[in-house]
């Protein structure tokens, strides 16, 4: 893979979320061959008429052609094989992914757990992962998106790193990827560590926006709520610490700013646009990820019998919007 041109990249993808068609059309407009792996009708959809999104602060639209599966057959065809699907759907997927070879498999997954099962049947040499700032919601016409802002960086910045903590040849390659397709990538060293920081933001962002029904705008406007969720993710940075687990870099605007600064800064950012599309609406368009995600990490605040007031409170948030959205039933079958 080392030199080749972008032309010449293939990439497959499992999974039809929003964040994994925006980066589907992004790499298909550098002239990266995209293929997803998806059955049902989005894939149908996606099949038949592309993935068209719509800048939603510009209007401006783009549609990009991709093949579609449902056997992706022979693994090692693919430069890169990226994952991005909920964690629990991961299992399923392993049959195919341990005949993999020569391939890199790129996990797009929030999950607090980590990846220790995965890791013994695969091995870190074969593994990646990347994150992307980027949200929205689809509608017949195509996805409305936006992406991230610098202000955005401090809940869901665009990352890629090894498990492995070297930044080889194939990370630069996939970090020099992801900023062809518009995203401020960075590299992060620690995956396990990022990915369980990036849980507790990513829950304690999300449950204060259910405590006000999904609406960012009006959450900018509560700064006791914003408050708590500082708290909350401080709260939840110590539970990591108990564990050895040092919060990652990119994330330490959460403890290093004094807290009216830090209030001020939330506020500002959560009661704009860029807010609405890369929080509330990706949070609101993922309830089953965000309910897992809360149950992941409560279960290592269990374990460090810790005491965490605020992210109790917040908690009560998410199970009182999915009674209200009538989701629980689905999400504890």
């Amino acid at each position: 893979m080392s030199g080749k041109n972008k032309s010449a990249l293939k990439f497959l993808i499992y999974g039809t979320n929003v964040e994994s068609q925006i980066l589907a059309c992004k790499l298909s407009e550098q002239g990266i061959a995209v293929t997803i792996c998806e059955s049902g009708k989005k894939a149908k959809w996606i099949s038949d008429c592309g993935i068209t999104l719509i800048n939603a602060a510009s209007g401006w639209t783009e549609t990009a052609y991709v093949e579609v599966v449902d056997d992706a057959g022979d693994l090692d065809q693919y430069d890169f094989v990226v994952v991005a699907v909920e964690r629990l759907r991961v299992d399923s997927l392993l049959s195919d992914l341990v005949s993999v070879q020569n391939t890199n498999i790129v996990f797009m997954i929030n999950t607090a757990m980590g990846f220790y099962d995965v890791e013994k049947l695969l091995g870190i040499d074969r593994m990646m992962f990347c994150s992307i700032s980027a949200g929205g919601y689809e509608t017949d016409e195509g996805i409305n998106y936006l992406m991230g802002n610098y202000a955005q960086k401090m809940f869901r910045p665009t990352v890629a790193g090894e498990f492995s903590d070297k930044k080889t040849e194939r990370v630069k390659m996939l970090l020099e990827l992801l900023r062809g397709c518009g995203f401020d990538a960075a590299f992060a060293r620690n995956a396990d560590a990022w990915l369980k920081t990036h849980a507790v933001i990513s829950s304690s962002a999300a449950n204060a926006l259910f405590c006000c029904n999904g609406d960012n705008y009006e959450l900018a406007a509560k700064p006791d709520l914003i408050s708590c969720m500082i708290d909350s993710v401080r709260e939840g940075f110590a539970v990591l610490k108990k564990y050895g687990i040092q919060p990652e870099p990119a994330f330490m605007t959460w403890t290093k700013l004094p807290r009216a600064v830090l209030k001020k800064v939330c506020s500002v950012f959560l009661n704009t646009q860029c807010a609405e599309y890369t929080l509330a609406r990706h949070y609101s368009g993922c309830l089953r990820e965000m309910y897992l995600l809360q149950c992941e990490f409560d279960a290592f605040i269990d374990y460090s019998k810790s005491s965490c007031p605020n992210i109790s409170r917040l908690r009560k948030g998410l199970f009182e919007y999915l009674q209200e959205e009538k989701s629980v039933r689905v999400l504890t079958r």
